[in-house]
């Protein structure tokens, strides 16, 4: 199958399985249609026009190293051959092919585990950007479907779709749907696991509980930091097992569910200590509260990162003590959602940033304008709980603006459902005048 052809099916493949969704949940029509077109028509442009912007580096490195997983195998990162050192193991290691087949490439869940699933794409279509940019596209109208999914739950059917608005219309959603990123399936993960925490709130049940955890390691593979979420939804867990036990035992009875949850809960996190399990970019639990080494990090990013495209945060941001964590923690998170700020511009494509940012300041000044909303909302209320540490550990460990952007974009639908509220007021149609 040529790479064009392979394409264009996926893109159909991806119209069928949006009007399937339109068949099920007709009042959302207009906006997974505009979802869907606009992501399609951004991939196409970038496939055939001309690149779009932040589409020509990991992008086309991702796409790169999925087909390289099919052909030579996986990254070993060894000295198999002088000269080498990067290329895949089963290519240099004089094993027969047979005996170095794709399921044996896995990489487990750490950056590499995005190429290689798109590897097992090219096992079908062969190489083909436009497939994997057709698989982004269908992945991100599911994101706008969950968005207002959730939406519903939580406030209402208005407030539901003008969340779902704001993330099919949001620039850079549209552009990372539009490309073989891995943010498109982080988000969709994130959302599908905030559906069903929706739910748990309301319902609890283990089973529920259950429910959202899985998406939740689904998205652990496509990216470490979604682990933030999953242990802080252990801790809303154990806040909630804790209360009852408590109220139960002032009552003088033991609820035994809320005693035998609080046992599960606690031998997970001892297995969890004991085995000192390591987490791609996070390390074990004990790494999870060494201040040192979130300084360590911070300053291990800005040298490493940003410098080529002039887009590195200014030196003044980044902590050189643990002591400095007071100050650096909420710079860095400004930073991460609102960067670049006038200041930064250095180059005529950081306004792109800058009109990026300036939408998230609008955001989150809804946001805030309607803290009182928010907080009263039991489940809007645990969505910011579990949100809120994930984006102060994306701004510890981001230091350039590109980073910032993408990193943001994994929040831009939990922003969006927060400030709906005070969105679904804004009138769309002009009323008419009383005659």
């Amino acid at each position: 199958m040529t790479g064009d052809l392979a394409g264009w099916v996926g893109l159909l493949l991806g119209m069928v399985g949006t009007l399937l969704l339109l068949m099920r949940y007709p009042q959302i029509l207009p906006v997974l249609v505009v979802a869907f077109l606009s992501r399609a028509g951004a991939a196409l442009f970038h496939y055939y026009v001309a690149p779009l912007p932040d589409g020509t580096g990991d992008a086309n490195a991702f796409e790169a190293m999925a087909y390289d997983y099919l052909v030579h195998g996986p990254y070993r990162g060894q000295s198999l051959v002088p000269g080498h050192e990067t290329l895949g193991a089963c290519a240099y290691s004089g094993l027969p092919r047979s005996e170095c087949g794709i399921w044996a490439h896995y990489p487990g869940p750490v950056s590499d585990f995005y190429p290689w699933v798109m590897s097992l794409v090219y096992v079908v279509t062969g190489r083909s950007f436009l497939a994997l940019q057709s698989i982004s596209v269908f992945v991100g109208v599911g994101t706008v479907f969950l968005t207002w999914r959730i939406g519903r739950i939580i406030w209402g059917p208005r407030e539901g779709q003008r969340a779902a608005w704001v993330v099919a219309l949001f620039p850079t959603m549209i552009l990372y749907s539009a490309l073989p990123l891995r943010e498109p399936f982080v988000v969709f993960f994130l959302l599908a696991a905030l559906l069903w925490i929706a739910r748990w709130v309301v319902e609890g049940g283990s089973k529920t509980a259950f429910l959202a955890f899985l998406p939740l390691g689904f998205g652990v593979f496509f990216h470490a930091s979604l682990f933030i979420v999953v242990l802080m939804f252990f801790l809303v867990i154990t806040g909630r097992l804790l209360r009852q036990w408590s109220t139960s035992l002032l009552s003088g009875r033991l609820y035994l569910p809320a005693f035998l949850g609080l046992i599960v809960v606690g031998g997970m996190v001892a297995v969890w200590a004991i085995s000192d399990t390591h987490i791609d970019k996070l390390g074990n639990l004990s790494d999870l509260f060494d201040l040192d080494r979130w300084v360590s990090y911070s300053q291990q990013k800005y040298y490493s990162d940003g410098h080529a495209g002039n887009a590195v945060y200014p030196w003044w941001t980044q902590p050189q003590v643990v002591a400095d964590l007071l100050w650096a923690v909420p710079l860095k998170f400004a930073y991460l959602l609102f960067a670049p700020f006038p200041w930064d511009v250095r180059a005529l494509r950081h306004l792109i940033g800058l009109a990026d940012g300036l939408m998230y300041t609008i955001l989150f000044l809804i946001c805030v304008r309607s803290w009182k909303t928010i907080w009263q909302n039991p489940q809007a209320r645990v969505i910011l709980i579990l949100i809120m540490p994930l984006l102060v550990a994306f701004g510890i460990g981001t230091s350039n603006f590109g980073t910032g952007l993408r990193h943001r974009a994994k929040a831009l639908a939990v922003l969006a459902l927060l400030a709906s509220p005070w969105l679904s007021r804004i009138s769309l149609r002009s009323k008419r005048k009383k005659e």
